[in-house]
């Protein structure tokens, strides 16, 4: 599915682009960003269950991606079936920190833009104020660079766990 929210993004990013009317244009912006957000959680999740299949992380590394508890039963750990929540960049730090070792988060923009985007959807899901007054530019820059941002990064977990990158479909959504 994340590659459907990316063709989703990149379709109301493109159309917020196109839009003449401030508020559709910030309507389609803003929809862009959720979708852009779903797209990076979405790998996340789709490449937890093959990483734990391959058995390459242990069983704390497992069950922080997969999101679950982890207990000592008898004399070793286990994961158990309970929820435990993390942050959706603390699980793309461990992935990037883990598989993709020349990745360098204070030297490689797409970090940064990556983490403005999530601020800025979190501040779209928990508003403080009862209008939106982000400029349609500061929108589609911070739309702009996070659909790019979120391409690079799971086009370079790709790469690095599995050998392959995105399809030349996904990459060709970059602005």
């Amino acid at each position: 599915m994340f590659e459907e929210y990316l063709k989703d993004a990149h379709f109301f990013l493109t159309k917020a682009i196109d839009e003449s009317e401030i508020e559709l244009s910030q309507r389609y912006y803003r929809v862009s960003i959720f979708c852009e957000l779903c797209a990076i959680e979405s790998y996340v999740n789709y490449i937890a269950q093959p990483l734990e299949l391959a058995e390459v992380m242990n069983t704390h590394e497992t069950a922080f991606l997969l999101e679950k508890k982890v207990e000592l039963i008898g004399d070793k750990f286990e994961i158990i079936d309970k929820m435990q929540f993390q942050k959706l960049e603390d699980k793309l730090r461990f992935l990037i920190i883990r598989f993709d070792k020349t990745f360098d988060f204070e030297k490689n923009p797409c970090w940064p833009r990556f983490m403005e985007l999530k601020r800025k959807r979190d501040e779209l899901t928990h508003p403080r104020h009862d209008k939106d007054d982000t400029s349609v530019s500061s929108y589609e820059r911070i739309s702009k660079n996070g659909l790019n941002a979120i391409i690079e990064i799971i086009n370079r977990l790709s790469t690095a766990i599995f050998k392959r990158g995105l399809r030349k479909q996904i990459l060709d959504l970059i602005f």
